[in-house]
């Protein structure tokens, strides 16, 4: 993960929202305490888990909700892009830019090699502070992994960890079984025989 900071002022979302779309084409852009981030673009497997996940929850989330990915959210002044979150269609389709954190029922972040610091400690901390119910993290090295947590007063408190050949039956933020090796499939040459 390259950090690039500015010391003669602190980055903001207006800040970011005037460079110029080529000066970090293909990058995420994100803000942590004045700091700009900028993170490579995710890789294909990182991809197809995030779509496979998003397709667990859509159909599991309850009416008047939507489960989307890559959307930019401010958290005081830091402005983070979460890997999914399920929020209030209201909340989505809001005029605030970017969309508050606080409202949003989930938030998923999918670690990657260059998120690890940020998906473990920095962004569940952010979460935390905004008031973000429930927070989940899927690692995927070196096996594939889903951990779900609650906020509990101002912190987030594990409610389980679940990996290959497991189903994990969740209640909250709604009642949902994702199914962890449905979010890993096979290539058509490892196939099962």
């Amino acid at each position: 993960m390259d950090a690039i900071a500015d010391r003669h002022s602190d980055w903001t979302f207006e800040r970011l929202e005037q460079l110029g779309e080529d000066e970090f084409s293909g990058r995420r852009l994100e803000i942590l305490d004045g700091v700009l981030v900028v993170s490579p673009s995710v890789a294909p497997r990182h991809a197809v888990v995030q779509a496979l996940l998003r397709d667990v929850l859509t159909p599991a989330a309850p009416p008047g909700t939507m489960v989307v990915n890559d959307l930019g959210v401010g958290i005081g002044p830091s402005y983070v892009v979460p890997d999914l979150i399920v929020a209030p269609i209201e909340l989505l389709l809001g005029d605030a830019v970017p969309m508050p954190a606080r409202g949003a029922g989930l938030l998923v972040e999918i670690v990657s090699p260059s998120s690890r610091t940020m998906d473990r400690i920095a962004k569940p901390a952010l979460y935390a502070q905004a008031g973000v119910p429930n927070y989940w993290r899927v690692d995927m090295d070196p096996v594939l992994r889903l951990t779900a947590y609650r906020l509990d007063g101002a912190n987030y408190l594990e409610v389980g960890t679940w990996g290959p050949g497991e189903t994990a039956r969740l209640s909250e933020p709604f009642a949902v079984a994702v199914a962890i090796d449905a979010l890993a499939p096979r290539r058509p040459d490892q196939a099962e025989g």
